[in-house]
């Protein structure tokens, strides 16, 4: 799969907000690891909702179709995960 050239000055810019967003995840790693047992799960869901926007950016940036096409399909099964719990709970309610 070929992917577009980003121009130089755009992919550094693009590195600085994966770094930023690689920060980001230590805060929802903490909120995973400390939170109970039933909440967890909606966490857990952040986290690799987050951590595959990281991978589907390096993707667009080193022109990885493979790591693009691995971070969407990651990102498509957490939102359908949590459209799923989002249903489930207002059908419960």
């Amino acid at each position: 799969m070929d992917l577009p050239e980003i121009p130089g000055v755009f992919r550094w810019v693009a590195f600085a907000v994966v770094a930023l967003h690689l920060l980001s995840l230590v805060p929802l790693l903490r909120r995973v690891r400390r939170s109970e047992p039933g909440a967890r799960a909606e966490r857990v869901l952040d986290l690799v909702d987050s951590a595959s926007g990281v991978t589907l950016l390096v993707g667009l940036l080193l022109g990885s179709g493979v790591l693009l096409l691995v971070g969407l399909a990651v990102m498509g099964v957490v939102i359908l995960v949590k459209g799923a719990r989002l249903l489930r709970v207002q059908r419960q309610a």
